[in-house]
């Protein structure tokens, strides 16, 4: 046994084979990445985890060695500037999961699922840890197929990056639009009575949306042109309609 492990619990040798097949299948999987602690290795994991070290660190739970660093599994990342909204939905599909830290800055930010390479999800029982392990690999092997662990935490997600577009920027650019159909300054626009809460609601009134990512933390509208057009079209009809004083006598 290599000098300085602890042993935190003892596996069967079909506990640790079945320990050491889940590792191996999601340190292999594409999409995930290894970082070790002295940044021997990049953070794409383009070189391999030496053999050695991956067998000391499921006996030592994930603690490093006198021969080997710990090192971290990241599942899935992304942020502003890097990764896809099919990243930041599955970190957040797996949020949750024994085992398995989330760490998210904000819906804009960044944000990662990891674990400690060789840490069982489940010290009190060896074989419910490894079959989430289990359950992980079989997961990770699915999104090479394909890219979601759930379509409905993407389609949450995609929904929370087009609230809050608006404050963003897409308000200003909606009230700049409008102003520029209505031939007018953005100032003066105001004349028409609207306020921006209001052109907002109608704006996410609109049933012909069309949200597509752009990035991993923001959406654009492929039907923007036509919302805009709807709103300012109503608008108008609204604001040309004939004012009648309702204590106006009528003829008989």
């Amino acid at each position: 046994m290599t000098a300085g492990i602890t042993l935190t619990h003892v596996y069967s040798p079909d506990q640790y084979l079945r320990a050491v097949n889940a590792w191996e299948r999601l340190v292999d999987n594409h999409l995930t990445s290894l970082t070790v602690e002295d940044g021997r290795w990049s953070r794409y994991g383009t070189e391999e985890i030496p053999v050695d070290q991956l067998y000391a660190l499921i006996v030592s739970d994930g603690e490093g060695t006198n021969d080997w660093a710990p090192v971290t599994l990241t599942l899935a990342e992304y942020s502003d500037y890097g990764g896809r909204c099919c990243d930041a939905a599955n970190v957040r599909s797996l949020e949750g999961t024994p085992g398995v830290t989330v760490s998210k800055h904000g819906i804009h930010g960044a944000g990662s699922a990891w674990l400690i390479l060789g840490e069982l999800p489940d010290l009190e029982d060896i074989d419910n840890g490894i079959a989430i392990l289990e359950a992980l690999a079989d997961t990770f092997d699915r999104l090479t197929d394909y890219p979601l662990i759930s379509d409905e935490d993407h389609s949450d997600y995609v929904v929370e990056l087009a609230e809050e577009a608006w404050d963003q920027w897409l308000g200003s650019d909606v009230v700049s639009e409008l102003a520029e159909l209505a031939g007018c300054d953005t100032y003066e626009f105001d004349d028409f009575g609207y306020s921006e809460d209001a052109i907002r609601e109608m704006y996410y009134s609109h049933e012909e949306h069309e949200w597509n990512c752009e990035s991993a933390t923001s959406v654009v509208n492929a039907r923007h042109d036509d919302a805009v057009k709807f709103i300012f079209e109503y608008i108008i009809s609204e604001w040309c309609k004939p004012w009648i004083d309702p204590n106006q006598l009528t003829l008989c």
